[in-house]
């Protein structure tokens, strides 16, 4: 199992608070909006960090106390609603300090690593931390699987419409560009081709591969890893007039060791999906 590494909490990870009467600031370190605070987590909250590097902002989720104006470490996280992941139900985000001197704010809560290496045991979390149905975090990939080929079974999705937005330009950029728009998803459509699952996998894949990409709702094997040798090379610049903050490296080496690469595709069949929700019509 890969453990955590000293002195940051991995981006999409699951957290312990440490310490009572932490704020949560509405903005990242140097912005109006970090002046407010829109909620107060206390000892045994748990929280996720930063789950791509792209953050608020067009920033990472993590800003470290060389680049903060107050001199201390940033995360930005997600708490609360039905889930710890969820979006859309309550939940609140913001940015909190990781502590004075590292991390005595926060601590990193072991992963939940289950049996077996097949689609669904990857998307879901097997036992009771959060929630059973809860999606494994980035961060509990990495830690249950390593670097060992895995393969997958499943349907081609495309899980975004919208390509890169973002002032950085990231290296190697299929594994370290911050958009996840290809995935696979698991092989349980119903009659209206809609997926009666919750979750995908996002899938990195190098130029050579996408030139023979599948098909929307392909279903296929793809063989992969997680913890790519390329991922301690991963890097970002900017433009010389940016004034923002830059990329934390050691937080997007670690974005980029999460992420799946695969490194062979085949098309066994195929699914008749529903077209995709942003091709739909909207209910008013």
């Amino acid at each position: 199992m890969v453990s955590a590494p000293p002195g940051i909490v991995p981006p999409a990870g699951v957290a312990a608070v440490t310490a009572d009467g932490l704020r949560v600031r509405a903005g990242r370190p140097g912005t109006p909006e970090h002046d407010e605070v829109v909620y107060t987590l206390n000892a045994g909250d748990v929280v996720l960090v930063g789950t791509n590097p792209s953050g608020s902002g067009s920033v990472f989720g993590y800003v470290s106390p060389e680049e903060s104006p107050d001199g201390r470490g940033w995360y930005e996280i997600h708490v609360g609603g039905n889930g710890l992941m969820s979006w859309i139900d309550g939940g609140v985000s913001g940015w909190i300090s990781e502590g004075e001197d590292g991390l005595e704010y926060l601590e990193v809560m072991p992963p939940t690593c289950s049996a077996g290496d097949d689609l669904e045991r990857v998307l879901y979390r097997v036992g009771s931390v959060p929630d059973e149905d809860e999606a494994l975090t980035a961060w509990d990939r990495l830690a249950c699987f390593g670097g060992r080929e895995l393969a997958l079974q499943g349907v081609w999705e495309y899980l975004c419409y919208e390509g890169p937005m973002t002032a950085f330009t990231f290296s190697p950029s299929h594994i370290a560009v911050p958009f996840d728009c290809l995935g696979i998803v698991p092989d349980d459509i119903d009659e209206d081709g809609h997926s009666r699952r919750a979750g995908a996998l996002p899938l990195r894949m190098a130029d050579e591969l996408l030139v023979n990409a599948p098909q929307r709702g392909d279903l296929i094997t793809v063989r992969g890893h997680f913890d790519d040798p390329l991922a301690t090379t991963c890097t970002a610049s900017a433009p010389d007039q940016f004034d923002g903050v830059m990329p934390d490296t050691e937080f997007l080496v670690l974005y980029c060791r999460e992420q799946f690469v695969v490194e062979e595709i085949t098309v066994t069949g195929h699914r008749d999906l529903a077209p995709p929700w942003w091709e739909q019509p909207f209910d008013e």
